[in-house]
């Protein structure tokens, strides 16, 4: 798929849903890789019972070992916090570099090694990348996030949309204005894969200030180098369990960690991993504050309640 230079393309708005009934039939296998270090063969194996959970067929996802800095490398002194965000970066940039390289489908599903899906959900991630190939509105698109950073706003916003979509729909919401941050999970064209491991690759090894990869796809979606969209729902979050022995979000006070974990919990909710009223006990044993929401609340009783404890939290 043909580049301009950046900042002379934007992504085609698509406000509605596409609404085709992926629960009726089988599409097609979808090919894809993870990012796992090798000393988390624990995490691996997690992964991969997520991924049969899903009905994502394993036999199809490849793995990638994830590039474990030395702790010496000069990008460390340019704001990045940690190896593992270094780590993340030098992995994703290859990991696109390999898909550009070829022996995979036109769209290919990428993953860290905490994502945890919904059951069955392997035909709606199908379905969605078929429409990345056959919709008018997601031909510009290099990539789809399918669990995405969900601050309180935006989290109100996905609700809101989820709550009118018939079953099987989706909408995608343009990733330059509403991508906040995670490469969890996501879908990427694999003409497009190249040349974003470029960019990647080139801001890496000559920026004199780094920001984390998610942060740096964020600006460059937001300048229009690089054309994405977020699929409502979302179809995937990260696994509570595995974030909290993350390899990424080290060296952090207790304080931005449960802020974080809060936020996940989002997530979790939004894509219908966890309900409301498990979200809430989360909350309520992380901050000891009562919770006030029964087994049958709903989003907005967790919204609530979310936004009771935001005081306590981080601002993200």
């Amino acid at each position: 798929m043909p580049h301009s230079p950046a900042g002379a393309r934007s992504p085609v708005l698509h406000q509605g849903p596409c609404s085709l009934a992926y629960s009726e039939r089988r599409i097609f296998k979808l090919k894809g890789i993870f990012i796992n270090l090798d000393r988390s063969s624990d995490r691996k194996e997690l992964l991969l019972s997520q991924l049969d959970f899903a009905g994502l067929p394993a036999v199809e996802y490849q793995r990638f070992s994830a590039i474990e800095p030395a702790g010496d490398e000069p990008q460390l002194s340019k704001r990045l916090k940690s190896k593992g965000e270094l780590g993340l970066f030098r992995s994703l940039a290859s990991v696109l570099a390999q898909i550009g390289d070829g022996g995979f489908d036109d769209v290919v599903h990428v993953l860290e090694d905490d994502a945890c899906f919904p059951a069955g959900i392997a035909d709606a991630i199908a379905m969605v990348s078929r429409l990345m190939l056959s919709q008018p509105q997601l031909e510009s698109a290099d990539i789809v996030f399918l669990d995405y950073f969900l601050n309180r706003d935006l989290f109100a916003h996905v609700v809101s949309r989820r709550a009118n979509l018939a079953p099987g729909s989706f909408q995608f919401l343009p990733a330059k204005q509403a991508y906040l941050a995670c490469t969890g999970s996501f879908l990427v064209r694999r003409s497009s894969a190249s040349y974003l491991s470029r960019l990647l690759s080139k801001i890496l090894d000559s920026a004199n200030s780094l920001a984390p990869v998610d942060l740096t796809l964020r600006a460059l979606l937001r300048m229009g180098a690089v054309s994405g969209f977020l699929v409502v729902p979302l179809l995937g979050a990260p696994g509570w369990e595995q974030d909290e022995a993350s390899t990424i979000q080290t060296d952090v006070d207790n304080a931005v960690r449960l802020s974080q974990r809060a936020h996940i919990l989002l997530r979790l909710l939004a894509s219908g991993i966890k309900s409301p009223f498990w979200c809430a006990q989360q909350l309520e044993e992380m901050y000891g504050v009562a919770s006030p929401l029964a087994p049958d609340s709903d989003a907005n009783d967790f919204l609530f309640y979310f936004d009771s404890l935001r005081g306590r939290m981080l601002a993200f």
